[in-house]
């Protein structure tokens, strides 16, 4: 039964893979610096100083990287004006690097932009750790940039060589708030593990407040999107499936306590309908405890 309402849901989204890390790099000289104009301003688009659009984790390392395509931009604008015919190898090799690069920023930020808050919150390390990588890289290819051999105003040189000051003293940089929140929820799986039910205001504080999962759509994708991971990556997940599966267990054990009968609008059943339906949710609660996987959570504190 826990099973089989862990995986009850029906309508399932196909989320981006961070090993989608790859873009076609068959681009001629005329098409590249178009493309990498392109590229940067739909990324610069989706990202703008309007709260909803940022992501709700990752928030510091993923302006960090926007900050870093801006420059880029500007560089781009201004390189416009050179022409294809003055394009040399290396430059065009380089050009097509940075679209790799560009391509890949493009996937991370709409992979965080579009992920649930609990996937984010678990994978709050290896994230930081990809947002780390493409600063390095972009670093290193501003290194090697012939920028010599393109007639650049001072104003953009000077813009480009802080951004290569600043990329080489980049640091891994993990939100201190965001991995207390982290280890706040494996507490949460933890004291479930060992017959201890939190408070309901304690609850209701860590994932409403906190989190912003605020009613029951909310939880809704949540809950989907732990699922959709665990079918979609099977063994090859941290954390385990197991422990993944204990997650979904809590957040359907939260829906219910906070949201009671509530539909996605917000709105009540009416009273025969809640009828109807108790003795099932009963049971899915009951699966819920059952499905919680014990598991080591002081091992979590040191990730």
């Amino acid at each position: 039964m826990a099973s089989a309402a862990i995986f009850s849901s029906l309508r399932r989204r196909r989320s981006t893979s961070l090993e989608a890390f790859l873009a076609p790099v068959e681009l001629s000289s005329a098409a590249i610096l178009e493309t990498l104009r392109a590229v940067s301003t739909v990324l610069l688009s989706s990202f703008s100083s309007n709260d909803k659009s940022t992501p709700f984790f990752q928030r510091k390392n993923s302006r960090s990287l926007i900050r870093k395509i801006q420059v880029i931009s500007v560089f781009l604008d201004a390189y416009g004006d050179v022409g294809f015919s003055k394009m040399t190898s290396t430059v065009l090799l380089c050009l097509k690097e940075l679209y790799l690069l560009l391509y890949r920023s493009k996937i991370l930020i709409d992979y965080v932009k579009g992920s649930s808050k609990l996937w984010l919150l678990l994978q709050n390390h290896s994230m930081s750790g990809h947002f780390h990588d493409l600063n390095q890289e972009i670093s290193t290819l501003l290194d090697v940039f012939p920028s010599g051999e393109i007639n650049l105003s001072e104003d953009v040189k000077e813009q480009v060589e802080v951004l290569c000051k600043q990329s080489r003293k980049s640091k891994l940089f993990i939100d201190k708030h965001d991995d207390l929140l982290r280890l706040k929820l494996y507490y949460f799986l933890n004291e479930f593990e060992n017959g201890r039910i939190p408070e309901r205001t304690e609850l209701q504080t860590f994932f409403v407040e906190n989190l912003g999962i605020c009613n029951v759509k909310s939880f809704r994708f949540e809950i989907e999107f732990l699922e959709e991971q665990i079918v979609n990556h099977d063994e090859d997940i941290e954390p385990a499936a197991s422990v993944l599966n204990g997650f979904v267990a809590l957040m359907r054990y939260c829906r219910f306590l906070l949201f009671r009968f509530e539909d996605e609008d917000g709105e009540l059943h009416k009273w025969n309908q809640k009828k109807m339906n108790k003795g099932l949710i009963t049971q899915e609660i009951g699966d819920t405890f059952t499905a919680i996987p014990r598991i080591s959570v002081a091992r979590y504190h040191w990730i």
